[in-house]
């Protein structure tokens, strides 16, 4: 029989398995003697059982664990009654049999939710968080994590994970988590409070109880092998499949007899690179589409001979190997069209026309023509008064000051270049936030709209305006402005809210070869983003081949400051403190289960900096924001001159 001890006026059971004693502290006992203990209730707050720990414990990071059993017989099962409470605390101080170790200090147990006893934790009352439905008569065992978001020994110990019978994978999926700002920051003494539900009668036995510093320990795992990853080896393929010898023979007999030229059948055409590329997944023939429609038999039809099965092999090593191509066998086709816009510019003969004296200009002929064609008359020559205002309003956009004008004066007017300014700024879409669901500000993207403002009044050559716009970063000048420039591939837009990154940096690119082709070529380009245009001469090729053109560079602010060392070291300093709590914070998710951890938008980031560091933070953004800048389009590894990125 077990010997009964009295703990603080509360009956505590203590059972050691393999041998006997009056006192617990007295035995000496191996790895196959367990300590348990049984605990009973008082119908009111008590503390049976308590244990300073050997040394204060301040760390970042502590896990507890312990198991328990409540004995089916003596559960109070709601609503028929009020439940069951029973909690496991840790706490600074000792406190006293009565002392209700909350306000502040972690609880791990069980408590009544919803008419259910539960598995709960919390700092206080009133702010549970429930996990699973006690059993009674069955052994759980109970894991926790008492932790600090912010580190430190000052820093409370603000994140209390829960865990009920876990599994070695489980690390970063609690089944419940709860946070308080006020919390205690040293763990001193731990134990185990019954409370007002928990009745005399009750039988609760607890054992394994222990603490550790890692999730590997806690759980008596053995220690991760860590493993030093060889170095990748590069093989080169050998390929076994000759496209010429072995490929083009099947196509020949099996394939092109539908599925060549500009009549193929259902406009599949296998004689092109292109198309052959949109049926395969080059290094899986397995989930390649024309192979899964030959291999099924579906293709060549029904009428024809199916490919062999060396055939089929053959099909197979070729698009595993990599799908190698001849383009000189089957060169990639040259889009053609009729359309007037895509025709050789040719100098047309000066039409006569009977109203040549109304003739002044090679132009007024033809305009001349089509009046004799619509039986229409020139309308009366315009008063002087009238050519200023139309010169005036079209130049400038406002009325002359006089009733004549000079072109030349209105050129060199400053309102000419933010009239005409303007609509090139419609066409390069430009603005000063992002667009999409945030629509986050750009405050420097105004320079690109002073940029092109002062491109027209100081007549910059056309050829050098395209060229800063779309290559500004690589050319090799110390100019701010041919980084400004790129404030037209700056102007895409993008969805702050997309989760995926690689998608978000896909439609930047996307917007950026869009609005390349609509502005300095008249085409609009997005058909081809899919499948080579139907109507204009633009294949799928032609538009990714130019999509790969950006794929280095990316929209950013740009320091414009010739000391790139001093602005450098103000980022590199910014960035490390938003990093250090960037990181920290996934951490934090991480460690909470939280799907996507990293996904942690820069206004968090900001908002959770420690105190400590806030005011070297803010420092910083002001020095930074002190510097010359610009929203541009700028790549770090082509870059003509070396730029400092800033946030």
């Amino acid at each position: 029989m077990p010997r009964l001890q009295t703990i603080s006026g509360i009956l505590v059971t203590l059972f050691l398995i393999g041998t006997a004693s009056a006192q617990s502290d007295s035995w000496k006992r191996n790895a196959f003697a367990t300590e348990r203990f049984e605990i009973n209730g008082t119908g009111g707050r008590n503390n049976p059982l308590r244990k300073k720990l050997p040394t204060a414990f301040a760390g970042d990071e502590l896990f507890v664990r312990y198991r328990v059993q409540y004995d089916k017989d003596t559960i109070d099962s709601p609503p028929a009654s009020s439940g069951e409470f029973f909690v496991f605390w840790l706490d600074q101080h000792e406190g006293n049999d009565s002392s209700t170790h909350s306000g502040g200090v972690p609880n791990i147990g069980i408590h009544v939710s919803n008419n259910q006893n539960k598995f709960m934790i919390r700092y206080s009352s009133g702010g549970e968080s429930f996990s699973r439905e006690l059993e009674g008569d069955r052994e759980f065992l109970v894991v926790a994590r008492l932790w600090k978001s912010i580190p430190g020994e000052e820093s409370s110990f603000d994140q209390l994970d829960l865990w009920i019978d876990p599994s070695e994978s489980t690390e970063f999926k609690p089944d419940t988590s709860v946070h308080s700002r006020k919390a205690i920051n040293t763990v001193n003494w731990i134990g185990f409070s019954t409370g007002g539900k928990t009745e005399l009668e009750d039988r609760i036995s607890v054992w394994d109880i222990d603490w550790a510093n890692t999730w590997r320990d806690i759980l008596e795992l053995p220690p991760e092998i860590e493993l030093t990853p060889a170095a990748p080896k590069i093989t080169k393929m050998e390929r076994t499949v000759d496209f010429d010898k072995h490929v083009v023979p099947i196509l020949e007999n099996k394939c092109f007899k539908c599925h060549q030229g500009e009549k193929a059948k259902k406009d599949i055409r296998l004689d092109i690179h292109d198309e052959v590329l949109n049926l395969t997944s080059p290094g899986d023939a397995g989930s390649s589409q024309l192979f899964q429609m030959v291999s099924n038999h579906e293709m060549p039809p029904e009428d024809e001979e199916p490919l062999s099965d060396a055939e089929l092999e053959v099909l197979q090593k070729w698009i595993d190997e990599g799908l190698v191509w001849n383009e000189s066998l089957f060169p990639p086709p040259v889009p053609k069209t009729d359309h007037w816009a895509f025709q050789p510019v040719q100098k047309p003969d000066i039409p006569e026309v009977k109203n040549s004296g109304w003739v002044r200009t090679p132009v007024d002929a033809f305009i001349a023509r089509k009046q004799e064609q619509t039986g229409t008359a020139p309308a009366p020559e315009a008063t002087p008064e009238i050519l200023a205002r139309r010169l005036s309003l079209d130049l400038l956009g406002l009325p002359p000051s006089g009733d004549s004008v000079s072109v030349d004066e209105l050129l060199e007017n400053p309102a000419y270049g933010e009239r005409w300014g303007r609509h090139w700024l419609d066409v390069s879409r430009w603005a000063e936030s992002n667009g999409h669901q945030h629509n986050r500000d750009r405050p420097y993207s105004w320079r690109y709209r002073d940029w092109v403002v002062e491109a027209f009044n100081n007549d910059l050559p056309f050829d050098r305006f395209v060229l800063a716009q779309l290559a500004g970063d690589e050319i090799e000048s110390a100019d701010p402005d041919n980084i400004i420039a790129t404030g037209f591939l700056a102007a895409a837009r993008y969805s702050g809210n997309e989760m995926d990154k690689e998608i978000q940096r896909n439609d930047i690119l996307v917007d950026i070869v869009n609005a390349t082709g609509s502005a300095f070529l008249g085409l609009t380009m997005e058909c081809a983003q899919c499948h080579t245009h139907k109507f204009d001469p633009i294949s799928i090729r032609d538009y990714y081949r130019m999509k790969a053109f950006f794929e280095k560079g990316q929209p950013h602010n740009i320091s414009l400051s010739t000391n790139n060392e001093s602005a450098g070291a103000l980022v590199e300093e910014r960035w490390s403190i938003f990093d250090q709590t960037y990181n920290r914070m996934v951490l934090v998710r991480r460690k909470k289960g939280i799907p996507n951890p990293a996904l942690v938008i820069p206004k968090s980031v900001v908002k959770s900096i420690a105190a400590s560091e806030k005011k070297r933070y803010t420092e910083l953004e002001n020095e930074i924001a002190g510097l010359n800048q610009t929203w541009a389009f700028y790549s770090p590894v082509t870059a003509g001159i070396p730029r400092v990125v800033t946030p």
